[in-house]
């Protein structure tokens, strides 16, 4: 397994898959006292940054604005402030507007003080506006700290940009140990998924040809493992702990810098997250943070595959699976009736999508001959649900469906649509060839909802 010695800095390897991997981040550091190196970014970052423009929120900026502050005045480096008066941001346009009306041309980098939302948002400006900007976490709350994507809230619908990573993220243990449990767990939620993240993606590689590195997986596989080893302690706020989690959500941001794509961090179970999302949207009911839907979908899709491995996959007539099948008419009058006024994105989103009856059965029997082997590889090592609800209920957070809102009938359709959401190939894709998604849609939500 090769990680790189000056992982937490710009870099770049020959991997053993083949491929030269890199990540562009100069400058990561997950420590106590990181905040102290934002008054160092001339040393630090190789430019003469001239000044700073934080931005955050009102709760944020009571607790740590002025650790900042102090930090860039030492530094001698000005600053100016877009403080929203609320203790949470919506990553919309609104709030796009309001950074954009108070920048000027004197700024030039952005600080990112918070989790999710503030530093999406900083992402699609800085992209646009050519800005660049420093990421200051302050809960271990999310593995996108490094990432290149934002995730908005565009007309009222979800929706992911391309955008630009941070120059560099200061982490300091300080602050995150001290982030509400909320939000803790959430990043334990977007840290345990890479296990079912990786059978997807090797799943993809099999039938499909996808590129894919073992490496990377072992890499993010270590650290999930060495993170979950001592999770009972992050209840606690012990500091290591809090660290090994920190660390894992941001190799697994590293991670998908190496391959050029989310597969390492995220396979089916952000799908269920994101549809469970999007309905609580159009529904008008209140959504849950990502981190923590992740959590119990993650505990879904191990359900999902215990389900679909445990087949006889000989017995699977694939011709009949196709005729049970929905056609393209029946498929776009369905997509409809789920995603309502987001269809037309979901449309988008599969345009690829076979509906030829050939092509149709052609790919059903790759997804039957490659199953013997994904089930070899894959069925011992199907995490332990127990031990991931365990950590969960430490820290008081959901563990099954009903606790997130969802009846039976709302995980049923999740499992069935979910898919639809990304155009990225995971196990629910396979078992739809295989003409068994349906019946593992509704054994999975009658178990998950007793």
């Amino acid at each position: 397994m090769i990680i790189p010695k000056n992982i937490w800095q710009a870099h770049s390897f020959q991997c053993t898959c083949g491929q030269v991997h890199s990540q562009p981040i100069k400058d990561i550091s997950i420590t106590k006292g990181a905040l102290e190196k934002l008054g160092q970014v001339k040393e630090n970052l190789g430019k003469t940054y001239k000044k700073g423009f934080i931005i955050t929120d009102s709760l944020l900026y009571e607790l740590i604005g002025e650790q900042i502050k102090a930090s860039l005045d030492r530094g001698g480096i000005p600053y100016a402030l877009c403080l929203f008066d609320t203790p949470s941001v919506l990553p919309n346009e609104a709030s796009i507007v309001r950074i954009l009306a108070e920048l000027d041309d004197t700024i030039d980098f952005m600080i990112a003080v918070g989790s999710g939302a503030v530093n999406d948002l900083a992402r699609i400006v800085s992209s646009r506006c050519r800005i660049p900007y420093i990421s200051v976490p302050t809960a271990a709350s999310m593995d996108g700290y490094s990432a290149e994507v934002s995730l908005l809230v565009l007309n009222g619908i979800k929706k992911t940009l391309n955008a630009t990573h941070p120059i560099a993220i200061y982490a300091d243990i300080n602050i995150l140990k001290n982030a509400p449990a909320k939000l803790v767990a959430a990043g334990f939620g977007d840290l345990i998924c890479k296990k079912t993240a990786a059978f997807d993606w090797r799943i993809s590689n099999l039938i499909n040809g996808e590129s894919y590195c073992q490496n990377t997986v072992d890499v993010v596989d270590q650290i999930v493992e060495r993170t979950t080893t001592n999770a009972m302690k992050i209840a606690e706020r012990d500091e290591d702990a809090i660290k090994d989690l920190a660390e894992g959500l941001m190799i697994s941001g590293i991670a998908m810098h190496w391959v050029g794509k989310s597969r390492p961090a995220a396979g089916a179970e952000h799908h269920l997250a994101h549809f469970i999302g999007m309905k609580a949207m159009m529904n008008n009911k209140p959504a849950h943070l990502h981190g923590i839907e992740v959590a119990v979908m993650t505990l879904v899709m191990i359900e999902v595959y215990r389900e679909i491995l445990s087949r006889d996959f000989e017995t699977i007539n694939i011709n009949l699976a196709y005729e049970n099948s929905l056609k393209k008419d029946a498929y776009e009058n369905r997509i409809r009736e789920v995603f309502k006024e987001s269809a037309p994105q979901i449309f988008k989103e599969n345009e690829h999508k076979i509906f030829g009856k050939e092509e149709w059965i052609d790919h059903g029997e790759k997804v039957k001959k490659a199953m013997p082997q994904i089930k070899a590889e894959i069925r011992s090592k199907i995490p332990d649900s127990e031990r991931i609800i365990n950590v969960l209920k430490s820290m008081g957070a959901p563990t099954k469906p009903e606790e997130l809102g969802l009846s039976k009938a709302d995980l049923k359709e999740a499992i069935l649509y979910a898919k639809e959401v990304r155009n990225k190939y995971t196990i629910l894709d396979a078992a739809e060839y295989l003409g068994c998604l349906e019946q593992v849609a509704e054994t999975v939500a009658a178990r998950m909802s007793r």
